[in-house]
């Protein structure tokens, strides 16, 4: 079961969306990198979480990626075990687009990065949708976190 929780937003360099799009274009993670989550000792972790980010160009895409996300969310995440809960974050100044999937544990985060549904059912979800990404899937950067809840 998904549950709320409470969001802090740090703040980050303002780039503008040529800036950004330059940048996807030469330094990008893959598409879906399937790198697994590093265990660091010296660091506490609450949980662990998986982001997506990207640009949009509109608030029509915005919302059609809600409805994709919305979609995925009752069809395809409750077959993923461990799942805490599932955030969306935009920034209306850069239309960044930004999915965060809240773990249990990192053995839960490895075993979705390895599993058939992010591969046969996740990643094809998203593909269909990657006409509303600024730069395309390539443009799409994944990240791995060790979140430790500080309030």
């Amino acid at each position: 079961m998904l549950r709320q929780s409470i969001v802090s937003a740090w703040r980050a360099p303002i780039r503008t969306s040529a800036e950004t799009l330059l940048n996807c274009q030469t330094n990008r993670l893959s598409v879906w990198p399937q790198n697994p989550v590093r265990r660091l000792a010296s660091l506490r972790a609450t949980y662990v979480a998986r982001r997506m980010v990207c640009k949009v160009s509109s608030e029509d895409a915005v919302k059609e990626l809600d409805v994709a996300l919305k979609d995925a969310i009752t069809r395809i995440w409750p077959k993923v075990p461990g799942v805490l809960a599932i955030e969306r974050f935009v920034c209306t100044k850069d239309w960044d687009y930004t999915i965060t999937i809240r773990f249990e544990h990192h053995d839960a985060l490895n075993e979705f990065l390895e599993s058939s549904v992010m591969k046969h059912e996740l990643y094809p979800h998203l593909r269909q949708f990657s006409h509303l990404f600024v730069g395309g899937m390539k443009c799409v950067q994944w990240q791995n976190f060790a979140v430790e809840r500080m309030l």
